[in-house]
């Protein structure tokens, strides 16, 4: 899914894992998982971040939801699920390697 340079995207192997553990086969699921414990989010929500695939580019607000509907804290969720699109730019402008 082809974003815009500093753009932050899923890291979709670690979202699989993380769906995988939390027994989630679908984003239909996890929209039923989220509501379940007790928090909000309308299924479009979960098309609009999540791809077939588990990519796609995520927001605050979801990712608030996700934290606590896992009862994970934000930093380690987006530090597990988040690429880092600062460090992207940085690799692709040193070829590769990170400063």
């Amino acid at each position: 899914m082809p974003t815009r340079p500093y753009t932050p995207n899923w890291i979709a192997p670690a979202v699989r894992n993380f769906m995988h553990v939390n027994d989630i086969r679908s984003r239909g699921e996890l929209a039923r998982w989220i509501t379940r414990t007790g928090q909000s989010v309308a299924r479009s929500t979960v098309y609009a971040v999540f791809n077939e695939e588990w990519e796609g580019v995520p927001s605050l607000g979801f990712l608030g939801v996700l934290a606590l509907a896992s009862n994970t804290p934000l930093a380690r969720l987006v530090a597990q699920l988040v690429e880092d699109p600062v460090a992207k730019g940085r690799e692709q402008r040193k070829g590769g390697r990170v400063a």
